[in-house]
């Protein structure tokens, strides 16, 4: 009897070594803010008993105090006096989460609950083993946050930037963090625009990230709790009612950034004034403001103005075009490009030549040289108003046309017959009877005016016109200076080049004299040319033709270098992407052209400029990565943000492809995730699994930036991260991409820890040996300890795999089922067959039908588990399993292999024996029956010894 209650104890003792129970509480002190809601959770794990456990919670006002009885899972009478109340209205309570977890909560914390809460279980083991009960140390501070914004305007207008302050402070009394949260309300629906902290992190909503990131908005941090954050180019769709919200934040033992008081202050309603109601354009002759009609002769000039205003002139980008009749005959755009319609093909030396500047802000000026009677008619200005928003979009706010301006040109008959002058000289003078009632003079050289009175036949009236006739320079070639400079001088090969050749000090130029240009270049010595031969770049002649240059016909086909007369005296030559072989002096030729007797454009000189040296250090391209994480992966199923801004030296504008690598240490293989071309054309690399690619994404977030994101993170993708970014550039728009230079930014490392349930796993087998035929069993299962979640949210992906005795590979896969329930067999090299069978939950049956000696060996099970995360809503995969392993033998038979021949032998043997026997007796018989028989000697003696 006594060794029996001996081995029941030893049993006992030997069932609770097994496991001990585990009460844990989150790791303290907490720290909230008097007033608002606190949890604090409570489990236990490694018990024995029933599955749902009960729980007490008590509180001390330090770590060995006196306790104080709160609140009880399964007594309603346990709280204390104190507390009783409190429980009753609920302002205290506790939650069962699950069978072995539970939540105190109080609804408003008060500064007296500071101290130290204690979870305690009550056993239910067979033997007392681990800790029964937990403290967490709560500690409860004044609400001290205070968020106090600053009013911004009402109304603004549009294109204008704004600025949102805010000021958060609280006082320090514990380690506590701040973030600042700006957000904008239209109608009910509310979205953040961008929140600052609590690590000094910047997190934007997803309507304002890529304005963020081009610059459209920018957070000021000032002192003493003040930040600013400023809107750039504010549009009609920025209206509504901005808020500021203050969040104070905790950072407890392991990570955990928890949320403890906040406030949300509304700022204002902001209204955004359109530009076209502000905008005013006005159209004008230069020489009377105020009047809306002017009267040319052919051969003037017309000087018109346009004036602009508006209240947010200095955010706008103007286009200014001017129309006559209508019809558009030059602009200048947004950038300040003039664009000239005036000789376009069929109406060379028919209308006057137009240019178009800008004096002032807001005022541009239109000059028509030479015009013609076809040049009269009603000219408007029409102004295009452009907002630049998001960095490099551009949109157009508003877009308005001046009052007409009428302009009339008339010919009048030439005076040199009436006045009988040198048929060499022709003079005509315009006019229309509507507007200039007149009288003629003449006066020769040396005397006094005389009155030269010239009477229309269908008028009656005279009319006089003074004029002044000088015939002493009529003969003289036209004179003029020329100054070729630099615009736009390259620091650095593929930037533009603009050089501008100008005309100033211009005489002795005939009415309807034009300009012509023409450019050449000479190479510099070890560029690939000769540096001793011009070549012709191209040239525009004095109604506008474009000759190009043999050499560079092909590069002003594609843009990539132009000739322009931006001015009538001024010649632009650009070149889009500067070649080290554009290096070198560079000279401007403007001729000066007139009509002769016939009608014809002929050139009447040609001055040269002095030349112009464009040069530059080439310098070797670098390139510059930087990888910063954007959003941390800190439990599995979350998403991974990583950006890389990347800046160059000498190399100008360009194109970047990226790779996206990673690797799980740093001594290990490289693989690709992702790559991004130069023409933003996504590819998957090899090493990325098919079934994840919706995972993955890799954008261009700006000119020189990139985002990767790897969206519900698992286990196998913790390791390093980084981008690889090579710079490209094109010698013309249209070639292939040629490489610059390349380089690898710093490695972000994801590397969080599994918090979710504990998976164990095990295997056991029916019966070690079988007979050839039979059918061997073995079973694979798992058990989940921790925060177990439901059983449909676990899966499990299994494989078993088995080693053979002798020979061939260490271990081969026999069978395989996915999480999803789909069964794949591995073709065998055996006439048994294999099937996968799920029992329950957590186990799984390898069944061997038809065991083969090849068979023999050892089977073990690799499980993967994946489990529904409650935090991020998405499937985790946990770290594989792999069980210990079991051996099957299948046995040789030998008694059912010699059974039959021995009961043969034996019966054969037997047979045989017993027909010797017979036939020796029947032998015996037949042959001894007639020998004769002797008479037995008298003798005794010799009987004896015969004995």
């Amino acid at each position: 009897m006594d060794k029996c209650l001996f081995a029941f104890a030893f049993g006992l003792l030997m069932l609770g070594g097994c496991s001990a129970r585990v009460v844990t509480v989150p790791p303290g002190p907490l720290i909230r803010v008097e007033g608002q809601p606190v949890s604090i959770r409570c489990d236990v794990k490694e018990y024995t008993g029933p599955s749902e456990q009960d729980f007490e919670w008590n509180m001390l006002k330090d770590a060995k105090g006196q306790k104080t009885k709160i609140i009880s899972s399964f007594d309603s009478r346990y709280s204390d006096q104190s507390y009783s109340k409190r429980v009753a209205s609920g302002d205290i309570s506790v939650v069962r989460l699950q069978d072995n977890e539970v939540e105190l909560k109080i609804a408003e914390v008060k500064l007296t609950d500071a101290g130290f809460y204690e979870c305690q279980t009550p056993s239910t083991d067979y033997v007392i083993s681990g800790n029964y009960m937990a403290q967490v140390q709560l500690t409860v501070i004044p609400n001290t946050l205070k968020v106090s914004p600053k009013t911004p305007p009402p109304v603004i207008s549009e294109g204008s930037d704004l600025t949102l302050s805010c000021n958060v402070t609280r006082e320090l009394i514990h380690p506590t963090y701040l973030s600042v949260t700006w957000s904008v309300k239209k109608g009910t629906t509310s979205e953040e625009i961008l929140t600052y902290g609590p690590q000094g992190d910047v997190v934007t909503g997803s309507r304002f990230a890529r304005r963020y990131a081009e610059g459209g908005i920018r957070l000021v941090p000032g002192r003493n709790g003040v930040f600013e954050l400023v809107i750039s180019r504010m549009t009609t769709s920025d209206e509504g009612n901005y808020e500021c919200n203050g969040t104070e934040w905790t950072h407890e033992s392991g990570g955990n950034w928890i949320k403890i008081v906040e406030s949300t202050k509304e700022m204002g309603t902001v209204a955004v004034t359109p530009t076209g109601r502000s905008l005013n354009v006005k159209a004008s002759p230069s020489s009377s403001p105020s009047s809306t009609s002017l009267v040319l002769s052919p051969g003037n000039s017309l000087t018109l103005m346009c004036g602009v205003t508006a209240d947010n002139l200095p955010a706008l980008s103007l286009e200014v075009s001017w129309l006559a009749d209508g019809r558009e005959i030059i602009t200048m755009d947004r950038s300040g490009v003039v664009i000239s319609n005036t000789s376009s093909s069929g109406a060379q030396g028919k209308k006057g030549e137009a240019s178009l500047e800008r004096t002032e802000t807001g005022d541009y000026r239109l000059g028509v040289r030479g015009v013609t009677i076809e040049n009269g008619g009603n000219y408007t200005c029409r102004i295009r108003a452009f907002i630049n928003i998001e960095g490099r979009r551009w949109y157009m706010t508003a877009e308005k046309t001046s009052n007409p301006v009428t302009v009339k040109v008339s010919e009048i008959p030439s005076l040199l017959g009436r006045l009988g002058l040198l048929s060499a000289c022709s003079i005509v003078c315009a006019w229309d009877q509507d507007f200039f009632p007149a009288h003629w003079f003449r006066e020769e050289k040396g005397e006094t005016p005389r009155s030269a009175l010239l009477t229309q036949d269908n008028r009656k009236e005279q009319f006089r016109l003074p004029v002044r006739l000088s015939f002493e320079d009529m003969t003289s070639e036209p004179n003029f200076t020329l100054t070729l400079v630099a615009e736009v001088n390259p620091q650095t090969t593929a930037e533009p080049t603009e050089l501008a050749c100008r005309v100033t000090n211009i005489a002795n130029l005939p009415l309807g004299g034009r300009l012509g240009v023409s450019w050449e270049h000479t190479s510099l010595p070890g560029l690939g040319g000769d540096p001793q031969t011009s070549h012709p770049i191209g040239s525009l002649d004095a109604n506008g033709n474009l000759l190009p240059g043999s050499i560079y016909m092909e590069r002003m086909k594609s843009g990539a270098l132009t000739l322009s007369r931006v001015q009538p005296n001024t010649f632009k030559l650009r070149i889009l992407r500067t070649q080290e072989i554009d290096m070198g002096q560079y000279v401007c030729s403007v001729s000066a052209w007139s009509v002769n007797s016939q009608g014809d454009m002929v050139k009447t000189s040609e001055n040269r400029s002095s030349p112009l040296t464009v040069r530059w250090d080439t310098k070797r391209p670098i390139v510059n990565v930087v990888a910063k994480r954007i959003r941390e992966a800190s439990v599995g199923g979350s998403t991974f943000e990583l950006g890389c801004s990347v800046t160059t030296q000498n190399i100008g504008d360009a194109g970047y492809s990226v790779l996206i690598q990673s690797q799980d240490s740093l001594d290990s293989t490289v693989r690709t995730i992702m790559t991004l071309s130069p023409d933003n054309v996504v590819q998957h690399g090899g090493a990325t699994d098919p079934n994840r690619r919706d995972n993955l994404v890799l954008t261009k977030s700006g000119a020189a930036e990139f985002r990767f994101r790897l969206a519900g993170v698992q286990l196998s993708d913790r390791g390093y991260y980084w981008c690889d970014v090579t710079a490209w550039t094109k010698q013309q728009p249209g070639q292939a991409w040629t490489k610059a230079s390349s380089s690898e930014s710093n490695k972000i490392r994801i590397n969080f820890l599994e918090n979710g349930p504990s998976f164990s796993i095990a295997i056991k087998s029916d019966d070690s040996s079988v007979y050839p035929w039979e059918t061997a069993k073995m079973e694979c299962s798992l058990s989940v300890s921790g925060s177990s979640p439901k059983t449909d949210d676990l899966a499990y992906e299994v494989k078993w795999f088995f080693t053979r005795l002798r020979g061939g590979p260490a271990s081969v896969q026999v069978a395989s089922v996915d999480r999803f329930g789909v069964v794949r067999k591995i073709n065998r090299n055996s006439s048994s067959d294999v099937t996968i069978e799920r029992k329950d939950t957590h186990t799984y049956l390898l069944n061997i039908f038809g065991t083969q000696d090849s068979d023999s060996g050892e089977y073990f099970c690799s499980v993967t588990p994946w489990y529904l995360s409650a935090s991020t809503g998405a499937w985790t995969e946990a770290q594989e399993l792999t069980s210990s392993k079991v051996f099957l033998a299948v046995k040789f038979a030998v008694w059912d292999s010699l059974k039959l021949p021995l009961l043969y032998g034996a019966s054969a043997s037997l047979g045989v024996g017993l027909f010797s026997l017979v036939l020796g007796l029947v032998c015996a018989q037949c042959c001894c029956r007639n020998t004769a028989h002797l008479p037995r000697s008298r003798n005794k003696l010799m009987d004896l010894e015969m004995d």
